[in-house]
């Protein structure tokens, strides 16, 4: 019996016709033509399909222009499409739309291609329909080769969203499995997928080593994400007329400041020193000296350098090593605030009053000479611990001054509406031979951090309002109010754990939000779904504001050795503090900016990446080891647990945490709790839980467990405490890996 295709079984609609006439591009094309390429040569569909288009005529869904074509009166627009893993739906993010399109078929397009839809609505709510893929995201893809059975060879990206699979042609891949590579994509070759739907051609381009390994893991995320180590000739050719300290023609037009007892502040393992600070206490507040790496003195515009860091952007930094936007020799040498050296720098003088306010500034080149490069213990230390402080008695009073002057910023700006946010990652602390990451610890609790943090905004804020006053163009950074359909959602779930939340979407509604949850079993989930809520802060030109931060004019201008946005704020304070025109390029700034977001984005993906493979390389440390922990997010196959004083991230596949009984339980709609059927047995987010750390593997970057029972823990503590986890083969390469600059 021949066997019907899927699409004969399919029934006629409206829908139907309309995304055929989209997937087919028939729009312009007569009634006939577009009747005869959907129905083909079967009578019954002829006719039905005739009938769809008419009743789309009529709904005005359709339209004939003068040669008697249809035309689609849906708007057609062109964004990006983003997946889940899984999911066949998509979502489309179209420029200069606050909301997403949803898209319930997104056919052949991947994550990350650009596609253009038609916009319309259904049942009263805006649904998009891919017409084509304009742009292919992926042309190369990261991931692990396999050797399967019979010889056969798979392909597994390490990005879990290309959901293809990748069928590899070429030689000698036996040598290659179980390796990670670098592979290119062939989406117009079919030749060995004509009976594989979901299949696409890969040919390897480069193999990094085995998987697994820290380095070929750390190397394989970078190149993911597009960054890399490596200088080009003409780039190291440029870096060797870079003098390696100040000359006399450097020293020209500053003002000498190498008195002033400057100092730095900075995690302890800090290379590339931005910015120095000295406060003191004035008659009527305070005044702050904050000094920058001056780094547009270094990168003219235009040169083999500016040109090789704007393609960078932003560096990265993966587990204990940097992939920089600049040399060395400019980041960690001439351009670094080191101790004991002389720089030069873009100082700001700036005048605060004790309630907070600006109240004067002025910019000027400077020569400093740093006193002290101190790690942000050593800070806190010479501020609450006397003994400690002894040692550093000449710049005592400044960094008291700089503790009561950030306190002093931080209360003005919460009460503006600035959001009391909490989006520090935990750090990992090394061996001695950083051969292992021994401990996962949540540094918020230091103090010192928030100095640094306000004197940068201050200084950021300071350039905002020279920019303002002057009605001149350069890179603001913006943010967004949230989108007003998560607000909803996010009211949706604060309801389901019995919070009062009215929806109010003002930084101070969110921030009375953020205090009613505070201390909650629930209070992490839904802080990660209020910064869900929050857009992504960007570069543009045009200043629509802060949300966050509820400032009004708020420019990027602190960190010119790892952002390539900062060092364009520098050259327009270079233009002015020099005196000369300042020459707008709207157009210009706009690309950059959308440039520069992007990059900071990819950044922000890698650098989450490789937390993942530190926190791998951690837990293969506490195998069998028991931990208290609460549950901090419910997927459809298991629960994330999060461990106290760790903010290190365990699974539990829901077979593990239900003992196998999965029928018995069910997951409500919000995901919020699982629960067994006709029983009060739950769990739900925020519960308190046990795990017992069962296995860590690096290729997929996840730390796995299983519950633990009241009962079990004491037997399983006895067990842990003389497990002895030995790394083997992995040991060498994992230290060079956390050593590698």
């Amino acid at each position: 019996m021949k066997k019907k295709c899927k699409n004969a079984r399919l029934k006629w609609t409206k829908e139907r016709v309309f995304d055929e006439m989209c997937e087919k591009e028939l729009f312009g094309k007569d009634l006939n033509t577009v009747v005869c390429a959907i129905a083909k040569k079967n009578t019954s569909n002829f006719l039905k399909v005739t009938g769809l288009i008419k009743q789309l005529l009529q709904e005005k869904r359709l339209t004939e222009n003068e040669n008697g074509g249809l035309e689609n009166t849906s708007k057609i627009c062109v964004g990006k499409v983003f997946i889940k893993p899984g999911e066949n739906f998509a979502h489309v993010e179209v420029e200069g739309r606050k909301s997403d399109i949803y898209v319930y078929d997104r056919k052949d397009a991947m994550d990350g291609d650009t596609v253009e839809i038609a916009v319309r609505e259904l049942f009263g709510k805006l649904e998009g329909v891919i017409i084509r893929i304009k742009e292919r995201k992926n042309e190369f893809l990261i991931g692990t080769i396999r050797e399967e059975e019979k010889g056969l060879f798979s392909f597994v990206p390490s990005n879990d969203k290309f959901d293809k699979e990748v069928v590899l042609v070429g030689d000698n891949l036996k040598s290659m499995a179980n390796k990670k590579a670098k592979v290119k994509i062939i989406y117009a070759d079919t030749r060995f997928t004509k009976n594989k739907k979901n299949a696409i051609i890969g040919t390897v381009e480069e193999v990094y080593g085995y998987a697994g390994d820290p380095i070929v893991e750390n190397i394989a995320i970078a190149e993911e994400f597009g960054f890399t180590q490596d200088f080009s000739q003409e780039v190291l050719d440029y870096v060797e007329k870079i003098p390696e300290e100040i000359r006399p023609v450097d020293r020209e037009n500053t003002v000498d400041l190498t008195d002033v007892r400057f100092c730095t502040i900075d995690p302890q393992t800090c290379k590339d020193i931005d910015d120095a600070i000295y406060v003191e206490r004035s008659e009527n507040g305070f005044k702050a000296l904050v000094a920058l790496a001056h780094v547009s003195y270094y990168v003219p515009r235009g040169s083999e350098i500016d040109s090789d860091a704007f393609s960078r952007a932003i560096s990265c930094y993966l587990g204990d090593g940097v992939y920089p936007m600049l040399h060395e020799k400019l980041s960690n040498g001439i351009c670094s605030l080191n101790p004991n050296v002389d720089r030069r720098t873009i100082c700001a003088e700036i005048d605060v009053d004790r309630q907070g306010n600006i109240v004067d500034y002025k910019f000027m080149y400077a020569i400093i000479n740093s006193k002290y490069k101190l790690s942000y213990e050593d800070a806190e230390k010479i501020r609450f611990d006397e003994n400690f402080a002894k040692n550093y008695s000449d710049i005592k009073e400044s960094i008291d001054s700089a503790y009561e002057l950030s306190d002093i910023l931080v209360d003005y700006r919460k009460k503006r509406g600035a959001l009391t946010l909490n989006c520090a990652e935990p750090t990992f602390i090394f061996n001695g031979h950083r051969t292992k990451v021994e401990d996962m610890v949540d540094k918020t609790k230091i103090t010192s951090t928030k100095i640094i943090e306000s004197l940068m905004i201050l200084f950021n804020e300071a350039v905002g309002d020279f920019v303002k006053e002057r009605g001149l163009s350069t890179l603001f950074r913006v943010h967004s109010k949230p989108d007003a359909q998560k607000v909803h959602i996010l009211k949706a779930f604060c309801e389901e754990f019995g919070i009062n939340y009215d929806g109010d979407m003002s930084s101070k509604g969110i921030n009375r939000l953020l205090e009613d949850i505070k201390g909650r079993p629930e209070e992490e989930f839904l802080h990660s779904l209020v910064l869900r809520c929050l857009p992504k802060a960007k570069y543009q030109p045009n200043n629509i504001g802060h949300y966050a931060l509820a400032s009004k004019n708020y420019i990027h201008s602190t960190a010119a050795i790892r952002r390539y946005s900062d060092i364009i704020t520098q050259r327009f304070l270079d233009e002015s503090i020099n005196k000369n025109k300042i020459e707008e390029n709207y157009s210009e700034l706009e690309a950059q900016g959308k440039y520069l977001t992007q990059r900071e984005i990819c950044a922000d993906k890698a650098e989450r990446e490789s937390r993942k493979l530190l926190n791998v390389i951690w837990a293969e440390g506490q195998i069998n080891k028991v931990f208290e922990g609460h549950i901090s997010d419910i997927v459809s196959n298991g629960v994330f647990v999060k461990i106290k004083e760790k903010k290190a991230s365990i699974f539990i596949p829901i077979e593990k945490l239900v003992n196998g009984n999965i029928k018995h339980y069910q997951i409500n709609d919000k995901k919020t709790e699982i629960k067994r059927k006709n029983s009060s047995e739950k769990y739900r987010i925020g519960d308190a839980i046990k795990v017992l750390i069962t296995e860590a593997d690096r290729n997929t970057r996840k730390v796995y467990g299983e519950k633990i029972m009241a009962k079990q823990c004491e037997s399983e503590k006895k067990s842990a405490d003389s497990c002895s986890v030995n790394l083997n083969e992995s040991s060498k390469s994992c230290s060079q890996f956390l050593q590698k600059k």
